[in-house]
C-alpha cells in the first residue's frame, strides 16, 4: 500500500481490500486519503492521525515506513 492506495497488495487484510475494492477509481483519485479510509475497517484512531498528518505536512514518511514494517512482518 505504499505507492498506491488501489494497490493493495495480497498481504493486505480481506476486509481492507474489500472496502477499497468497493471504492470508484475516481474516489480513489480524487480525494484525500484519510477521506477515502473513514469507516474502513483494521484502520485504528493512531494510523487514521498519522494518515491525517502525513496529507496535512506533505511528508509521509511515517506512512511509508509502517507499510516497510507491515511488509516485513514488523521484523
Amino acid at each position: 500500500m505504499v505507492c498506491g492506495i488501489g494497490e493493495l497488495t495480497a498481504s493486505a487484510d480481506p476486509a481492507v481490500r474489500a472496502f477499497i475494492a468497493d471504492k470508484s477509481e475516481a474516489q480513489l483519485a480524487g480525494q484525500a486519503i484519510a477521506t477515502t479510509l473513514a469507516g474502513c475497517p483494521h484502520i485504528t484512531p493512531e494510523l487514521f492521525a498519522i494518515v491525517q498528518t502525513a496529507e496535512a505536512t506533505g511528508d509521509f514518511t511515517p506512512v511509508a515506513r509502517l507499510a516497510e514494517l507491515y511488509e516485513d512482518g514488523f521484523r
